[in-house]
């Protein structure tokens, strides 16, 4: 029996936190493009809008009061929304021009690790997540510090499979227009032409490789870091 059909065969369950987002609402496409999952949880803070069309029946939402994911140890009503989900994937993200300093801490890095946790009590095994390229938790710089604190905290959890994916810059048409964005993949463009897998990456591509990643390496395996290259190699794997 191949890997795919081995893990097919398990009847895997999974969930998505930060689902709306940009590069979560590519996780869910993939997610709905393969039959390697009996059931995905969508977990927000409300209800919205979901594609009609195959594989969409699978999907389930589950509203979350995100504060508490900011106890621990985690409620065993927040343990509840990660339940039945053997498989997750961590798409939460903000900014600091956004939400500012507080906020983006609180979201990219607590909310992280809180979701992890409630997960992992609730049956959680293997933990997909996406970070940043240059992630680092010695930084003095907010942005790569918050995203390497997310991570080394996640290692100290000791989930059974934990793969980090740290991407370089997301190009996509994201609903809600930043201006720093937008000037940085007009000024990369030229790059990605060239190079694609260099400095850049489609949130398509990030989405695929984390669904396909998480198939073909099954729901054990220790710690693995995905750079940017990486990613794109994982997503033109076969499922």
């Amino acid at each position: 029996m191949s890997t795919v059909a081995a893990f097919k065969a398990g009847g895997h369950n999974a969930f998505v936190v930060g689902w709306t987002g940009e590069v979560g609402k590519e996780v869910v496409s993939s997610l709905a493009a393969t039959d390697a999952y009996k059931k995905v949880y969508l977990i927000g803070r409300r209800n919205a809008e979901l594609p009609a069309g195959p594989g969409y029946e699978k999907m389930e939402q589950r509203i979350l009061d995100f504060d508490s994911l900011l106890t621990d140890p985690p409620s065993p009503a927040t343990i509840a929304a990660f339940a039945d989900a053997d498989v997750g994937f961590c798409c939460l993200g903000t900014t600091r021009g956004k939400s500012g300093v507080d906020g983006f801490i609180k979201v990219d890095y607590e909310y992280v690790l809180g979701a992890a946790r409630a997960a992992k009590a609730g049956g959680l095994q293997a933990f997909h997540v996406v970070t940043s390229v240059g992630s680092n938790a010695a930084s003095r710089m907010l942005y790569p510090k918050t995203k390497g604190r997310a991570e080394e905290g996640l290692k100290e959890l000791s989930l059974a499979r934990l793969s980090i994916y740290r991407p370089g810059v997301l190009l996509c048409n994201r609903a809600e227009k930043r201006l720093l964005d937008q000037a940085g993949r007009f000024f990369l463009a030229p790059v990605a032409a060239v190079a694609p897998t260099a400095m850049t990456v489609p949130t398509k591509v990030v989405g695929r490789a984390m669904v396909v990643n998480s198939v073909l390496g099954g729901v054990e395996g220790g710690t693995e870091t995905l750079e940017n290259a990486a990613i794109h190699a994982m997503a033109k794997k076969d499922l």
